[in-house]
């Protein structure tokens, strides 16, 4: 899963497409940031990193910045850059603290704090887990008052990977089986379906996991 600037497409622009709307002027960070994800699933980090930097020199909203500093710090998490992730984390999870309460900022702020708490999950005991069930509960209050969110299966997906983190096998299993529902990219399925293989094993569901 990633966590995008927009709700998934189901006839996606190309890479050429995006390069020539940039190269034609274009100040839409989502379109920087698609064709960043393009690259970076291309195997091609560093690139991918320039078009989110670029997307961050433009001129933004402060919801448009959070989302895109979130996106860049998940990225450089994936890259075993912690320190850099931690950093963008904690200023896109500062600027949604101040944004007027929506489905839309409840799914960033949770993505952001969990960021934070997979970067600092195994360097501080206590802030960890505490930046998880933060995260949580923000996921929590989506699918309650927003069940129809454009990205309600990610939101199931970051909570069962939370869960599964603070050790709450059980409430990851539930989590897995929702998100699994949805439409969701073969990619994003087997993403959702490695963290429910290990909360079956975790409860000895051996036969349901293999």
């Amino acid at each position: 899963f990633r966590h995008t600037m927009e709700p998934r497409d189901s006839n996606p622009e190309g890479e050429e497409e995006l390069r020539e709307k940039i190269a034609l002027g274009s100040q839409d960070p989502v379109i920087y940031c698609r064709l960043a994800e393009l690259l970076f699933a291309a195997g091609r980090q560093e690139e991918a990193i320039s078009f989110y930097e670029r997307a961050l020199s433009l001129p933004l909203t402060e919801l448009q910045k959070a989302k895109v500093s979130a996106e860049l710090g998940w990225l450089f998490y994936e890259m075993a850059k912690e320190t850099q992730a931690l950093s963008l984390a904690t200023a896109a999870a500062e600027i949604l603290s101040k944004e007027l309460e929506s489905p839309e900022v409840l799914a960033w702020r949770g993505a952001s704090e969990s960021l934070r708490a997979h970067c600092i999950w195994s360097t501080d005991e206590k802030a960890g887990p505490d930046a998880a069930r933060s995260a949580l509960e923000y996921f929590k209050r989506v699918m309650v008052e927003a069940p129809d969110f454009d990205d309600i299966a990610g939101a199931y997906y970051d909570a069962a990977r939370l869960s599964n983190l603070l050790g709450n096998t059980r409430e990851t299993i539930v989590y897995c089986e929702k998100c699994l529902r949805y439409d969701l990219s073969e990619r994003e399925r087997l993403q959702c379906l490695v963290v429910f293989v290990e909360a079956l094993r975790n409860e000895e569901r051996f036969a349901e996991a293999e």
